[in-house]
């Protein structure tokens, strides 16, 4: 249980700290992009296989035009 007084105050750092919660070392949670990938098309340009969530996180931050292709634009 977290308390409130750890609890960052900003709704942005708040999903941050959950995110860095999540991913963090020995076992991130993962996607499986291939699955993924199946559903948006061949085209999207999108690592294989199933890549850790930190990873992804950087490839999206990477690759900004990744919108097009998941609903943004």
């Amino acid at each position: 249980m977290i308390s409130a007084a750890g609890w960052p105050d900003s709704p942005l750092d708040a999903v941050d700290s959950a995110f860095a919660d999540l991913t963090c070392d020995p076992d991130p949670l993962s996607l499986d992009l291939d699955t993924l990938a199946g559903q948006l098309g061949d085209d999207t340009g999108l690592p294989g296989g199933v890549v850790a969530l930190p990873a992804l996180r950087q490839w999206l931050l990477e690759h900004p035009g990744c919108g097009k292709w998941c609903g943004g634009s």
